[in-house]
């Protein structure tokens, strides 16, 4: 079962329309710095966004990625979603908001939105988020809703620009969940 729709108290996470893309790109896209934690690379055109709009339409049919949107005003600001594994677990496929919305617990709410989707709707029985070892403001908020840590990647290198990393991965259980929901 999938969902299209997910709204939190300020956040609205829903699928993404081609009249997302200047949005997208002024807010998220664009950005040296929110590119910096993610494996994909900056874009610097509206035309990029333009095609990656597609692709990002293209990608969210799975039921499991998301547009995130300011609920006041339904502006896109980042993307986020999770995938779900063979054994039935579910990992995050990328969490991110532009700049200029960080800071604001955004972040903590996406990633609560996603856990409790994750259980209640994908019926997981874990969840594991990752970030980039030396992404300490996303670790430790995914420390803040509940997650323990698990386990530090091999180093990896990124395609666009070889930067190489490394992933430190937190899980939470079902029953772990449901002692803090």
């Amino acid at each position: 079962m999938t969902k299209n729709y997910i709204e939190t108290e300020n956040l609205i996470l829903r699928k993404a329309v081609k009249e997302d893309a200047f949005n997208l790109f002024n807010n998220f896209w664009l950005h040296e710095v929110t590119a910096r934690y993610m494996l994909w690379p900056p874009i610097k055109t509206l035309e990029e966004a333009i095609a990656r709009i597609e692709r990002t339409i293209e990608h969210q049919k799975n039921g499991t990625a998301f547009c995130v949107c300011l609920k006041s005003t339904n502006e896109a600001i980042g993307l986020a979603g999770v995938k779900v594994l063979e054994d039935k677990s579910v990992e995050d496929a990328g969490v991110g908001v532009g700049p200029k919305f960080t800071g604001k617990g955004y972040g903590t709410e996406i990633t609560k939105a996603l856990v409790d989707f994750s259980f209640e709707i994908l019926k997981a029985k874990v969840v594991r988020f990752g970030c980039c070892e030396e992404n300490e403001r996303s670790a430790k908020m995914i420390l803040k809703c509940g997650f323990k840590y698990q386990s530090l990647s091999e180093e990896m290198e990124r395609k666009w620009d070889g930067k190489i990393y490394r992933i430190k991965t937190f899980s939470m259980t079902i029953d772990e969940w449901q002692k803090i929901k």
